[in-house]
């Protein structure tokens, strides 16, 4: 992740700008591991069924935690399509 310094070296509504990592450097914020699972089952194939209805999305988050910037409302357009498309909107 890489955090918002001012608007001049990292504008959020200016998706043509680099943001320098010598002006905001990357923060790891996290670590995901998966380990691996049979996924020839019966739960395994309902609990993939019940993912593929989930919602997973940035927007998913209180107010004060939702996207910035015009990428990102773009995206959510998107995502709700994705979400549709999929039978989990």
């Amino acid at each position: 992740m890489q955090c918002y310094v001012d608007e001049a070296r990292t504008p959020i509504e200016d998706a043509s700008v680099d943001w320098p990592e010598s002006v905001a450097p990357y923060v790891d914020v996290a670590e995901l591991v998966i380990e691996a699972q049979d996924t020839s089952t019966r739960e395994a194939r309902a609990f993939a069924e019940q993912v593929e209805r989930a919602v997973f999305d940035p927007w998913q988050a209180l107010q004060a935690h939702r996207p910035l910037g015009e990428v990102m409302r773009a995206r959510k357009v998107v995502y709700f399509e994705s979400q549709k498309a999929r039978g989990a909107a």
